[in-house]
């Protein structure tokens, strides 16, 4: 079945996965002398991550905890707009078959 998001629907995907790209960057520099490495360790984050509030808030929740988190929608935008930016450079100058990280997946590449 296709279907398609509202636009209220979709900001909320989108501002929920620059939340995640900000705490992932978080949660790995924290866990940096970790055994575990890559997608094993995104693995535990994404246990932590998929139990968050974060997800249960409507948009105009989730807008309010931006607000208390100090950031405007507008730097979350940016910074996940650079997050894939960069990943996805990374992938082109590697010049391998990598799993490269979508807006849709969720997923990082490594």
């Amino acid at each position: 079945m296709i279907t398609i998001p509202s636009k209220s629907t979709k900001q909320k995907t989108t501002l929920v996965d620059a939340l995640r790209i900000l705490a992932w960057s978080a949660w790995k520099s924290e866990n940096k002398d970790s055994e575990l490495k890559g997608l094993q360790l995104y693995k535990l984050f994404d246990e932590e991550w998929s139990e968050h509030e974060v997800h249960e808030m409507t948009l105009p929740q989730l807008k309010e905890f931006i607000k208390e988190l100090e950031y405007t929608e507008k730097e979350l935008l940016a910074i996940r707009e650079k997050y894939y930016q960069s990943k996805s450079q990374n992938s082109s100058a590697s010049g391998n078959q990598q799993y490269q990280e979508t807006a849709e997946t969720d997923e990082p590449m490594y």
